[in-house]
C-alpha cells in the first residue's frame, strides 16, 4: 500500500469574509465579524518562528548586558539552537522530565545563574510549560522568560508574565501559511523597546505553492514522497538561521482567516483518542495526565512503557500518520554536534524521546482511522 496519512498538515485557506482582525492588518482585508484577542501582546511579523525567537533573544541580550546564556529544553526542535546562535547567545540544554516534556525543576535550578539572559519555555504540542514556576525561577536569577508557542496557537493569556511569545506559521504548525512567524510582545515592555524592525521582507507566498502543498497533503502523493530514498521528508535535523526578515503582505492578509479556522476546528479527534484508549495499560495519554496544562493539541502525544512497544506501534501505524516526532533528544539531532560542544548528558530527555509517539489530529483523520490506531495500540500492549 502506497497511500499514507501525513502526521500534520492543514491547507492554507484563502482570505474569507469571516475572519479575525489582527493588529497592523493590511487595509484591503475584508470585513470581520469578531476580533482576535492578542491578550495585550503586540505582534512583530517575521519570516519564521525561528527568526521571531532569534529577534527576542537579540533583544534579551541587549536588555541583560554581560549575560550570554539561554536555557533551552533538551527535548525540543533544533531551531531553538539555531535562533540562539544567530542571536549570539550560548545555548544551554537543560534536561526535561522522563515523563514530561517540561524542564526538570532540579536541572533548571542548577542551570540558572547570573550568566543567563533568557529562559525559553516551550509549549509542547499544546501542553504548556509550568510558567508560574519558571517565571519565579527566571526572576530570581534576573533572566527574561520567553514562551515558545510554535506548536500551539495562543488562545489564552500566559499563566504567568512572560517577556515575549513566539508563534510560527510553518507548514507543520497549527496555523499554516507555508512560512512566516511572529514575535508577540507586551506593549511598552523592555523587550518591546529593544526589538528592531528588519530591513528586508521575505518572498511572497504564491498561489501555485499553496495549491501544490494542498495536493501533497492527500495520502497517495504524500505516501509516494515519503518513500523516496534520500528525500528525508519530515526528518529532524539542524539548520542554521540565515536572516531575520519581515513577513510578506500575502501571508499577513491570509493570517486572520487561517487563525480563525484553526480556533474554530472541532476537537472531537482528541476526545475520541482519549475515549478509545481509556484505561489501556502500558501507555500514558500525556494530555490527560497533564490536563491542567493541556490545551488544543497539534498532535496527540502518547508515552509508552518502553521503546520496544513504542517502536512496534510506530511501524504498524506509520501509514496512518503516527510519528516519533523529533525521535531523539536535542544533543543527538543530526547536525547539532557540529555547532554545540560539549554535548551534555540528558538522561531523562533520552528516556522521554525513546517512548514518545504522536498520533495525527488533522482534518483527513477519520473515525475509521482512529479506531484502527486504537486497535493497534491495544493489540501490541495486550
Amino acid at each position: 500500500m502506497i497511500a499514507r496519512l501525513p502526521p500534520v498538515g492543514q491547507p492554507v485557506l484563502p482570505v474569507s469574509d469571516r475572519t479575525f482582525e489582527l493588529p497592523s492588518q493590511p487595509a484591503n482585508v475584508r470585513s470581520i465579524d469578531r476580533t482576535y484577542d492578542m491578550f495585550g501582546f503586540v505582534p512583530v511579523w517575521l519570516n519564521s518562528g525561528t527568526a521571531a525567537l532569534a529577534a527576542a533573544l537579540i533583544a534579551a541580550l541587549a536588555c541583560r548586558p554581560g549575560r550570554r546564556e539561554v536555557l533551552l529544553p533538551a527535548y525540543a526542535c533544533p531551531d531553538l539552537i539555531a535562533a540562539a546562535l544567530f542571536a549570539g547567545a550560548r545555548p544551554v540544554l537543560v534536561d526535561c522530565g522522563a515523563d514530561d516534556p517540561a524542564f526538570d525543576p532540579d536541572a533548571l535550578e542548577r542551570a540558572c545563574s547570573e550568566r543567563v539572559a533568557a529562559v525559553v519555555a516551550v509549549n509542547f504540542l499544546g501542553i504548556a510549560e509550568r510558567l508560574p514556576e519558571l517565571a519565579a525561577r527566571a526572576a530570581r536569577c534576573g533572566a527574561l522568560l520567553i514562551e515558545d508557542c510554535a506548536q500551539w496557537w495562543p488562545e489564552a493569556p500566559p499563566a504567568a508574565p512572560v517577556a515575549a511569545r513566539v508563534v510560527s506559521f510553518g507548514r507543520g504548525k497549527p496555523v499554516n501559511l507555508l512560512g512566516g512567524g511572529a514575535l508577540l510582545l507586551p506593549e511598552g515592555s523592555e523587550l518591546a523597546q529593544a526589538v528592531r524592525a528588519p530591513e528586508h521582507t521575505m518572498p511572497a507566498l504564491g498561489t501555485l505553492k499553496r495549491r501544490v502543498f494542498a495536493a501533497l497533503l492527500h495520502p497517495l502523493p504524500y505516501g509516494l514522497l515519503s518513500r523516496l530514498p534520500g528525500l528525508g521528508l519530515g526528518e529532524t535535523r539542524y539548520h542554521a538561521l540565515d536572516a531575520i526578515m519581515a513577513m510578506d503582505r500575502v501571508r499577513r492578509e491570509l493570517a486572520a482567516t487561517n487563525i480563525g479556522a484553526w480556533l474554530a476546528r472541532s476537537r472531537w479527534r482528541e476526545a475520541r483518542i482519549a475515549e478509545l484508549l481509556d484505561d489501556c495499560a502500558g501507555v500514558e495519554l500525556l494530555p490527560r495526565r497533564l490536563a491542567a496544562r493541556a490545551g488544543r493539541l497539534l498532535r496527540y502525544p502518547l508515552l509508552f512503557v518502553d521503546r520496544a512497544h513504542r517502536d512496534t506501534v510506530l511501524r504498524r501505524l506509520r501509514d496512518l500518520g503516527a510519528s516519533a516526532f523529533y525521535e531523539v533528544e536535542l544533543p543527538r539531532v543530526r547536525g547539532v554536534d557540529a555547532v554545540l560542544s560539549p554535548l551534555p548528558p540528558v538522561p531523562d530527555a533520552t528516556r522521554f524521546a525513546e517512548r514518545l509517539l504522536t498520533l495525527p489530529l488533522h482534518d483527513r483523520v477519520s473515525e475509521r482511522h482512529l479506531r484502527r490506531m486504537a486497535e493497534v495500540v491495544m493489540g501490541v500492549l495486550r
